[in-house]
């Protein structure tokens, strides 16, 4: 199932309330935009973020401070709008 564009910003946004407050491990060190918590941002670590906005069911992130682009306390579209362009440069 394809789903309008503005109808995935729309899910983003609803599903931003879904941020844990869960502490991150020991080490407060991470990457950038790596929220599969593998040592690199690349495309997979997009491409997750982007289920876990939508809410596909079993996705879960191993880092969320390394999602929350925008520092604003919230993952959404907006970081990963970020992902995107950090991504293209």
């Amino acid at each position: 199932m394809k789903l309008n564009p503005l109808y995935s910003i729309l899910i983003g946004l609803i599903s931003a309330h879904k941020t844990s407050s869960a502490e991150s491990p020991a080490n407060d060190t991470f990457i950038a935009g790596d929220v599969n918590a593998d040592g690199s941002f690349n495309i997979s670590d997009l491409v997750l973020m982007q289920k876990w906005l939508l809410a596909v069911p079993d996705t879960e992130l191993k880092s969320l401070k390394a999602g929350d682009l925008c520092e604003d306390g919230i993952l959404d579209v907006f970081d990963l709008c970020i992902m995107r362009k950090m991504l293209i440069k």
